[in-house]
């Protein structure tokens, strides 16, 4: 037999308080909305639980908006699937290049290289997630590629 829940969802409590008042994902403190949850629930109290709720609601909101203004930018953020897992999406953005093409003197040599090596172990999770018995000899040479690229970071 099937549970009737007739209480509400903690979690969407907040994400409607988030949701109706952007602007509280700026504030550090979420003494506003505990405000607004005793104000709309007198006789829940505000348990460290709740709180946590709140917090974490509060990330995945924050999380939302930035993905949504990538998109709005035209940039993709990358989401691989795993059955019911998910990697965190990571956001592609090369090193800055001025008008010449040439790397831009805002980012240095080791700040590149170290981009540069991000990019490779996210390739290697890919591939590791995807196929990892079929994609087998690209994830050693992604690995040869990582090893070659330390060996020159850590030689300057």
């Amino acid at each position: 037999m099937s549970r009737v829940h007739s209480h509400f969802s903690k979690s969407g409590i907040f994400r409607e308080y988030f949701r109706k008042h952007p602007e509280l994902l700026e504030h550090s403190s979420n003494q506003k909305i505990y405000e607004m949850f005793a104000l709309d629930h007198p006789d829940t109290p505000l348990t460290n639980e709740l709180k946590n709720v709140c917090a974490n609601v509060k990330s995945q909101e924050r999380k939302r908006r930035r993905t949504e203004m990538l998109l709005a930018n035209g940039r993709l953020p990358y989401d691989i699937r795993l059955g019911n897992r998910f990697t965190p999406m990571v956001y592609v953005t090369p090193p800055p290049d001025d008008a010449n093409g040439t790397s831009s003197p805002s980012m240095g040599r080791s700040q590149r290289l170290e981009w540069l090596e991000d990019q490779i172990d996210m390739c290697i999770a890919v591939a590791k997630q995807l196929d990892r018995e079929s994609l087998d000899e690209v994830i050693r040479v992604l690995r040869k590629a990582r090893a070659l690229l330390s060996a020159e970071f850590d030689a300057k």
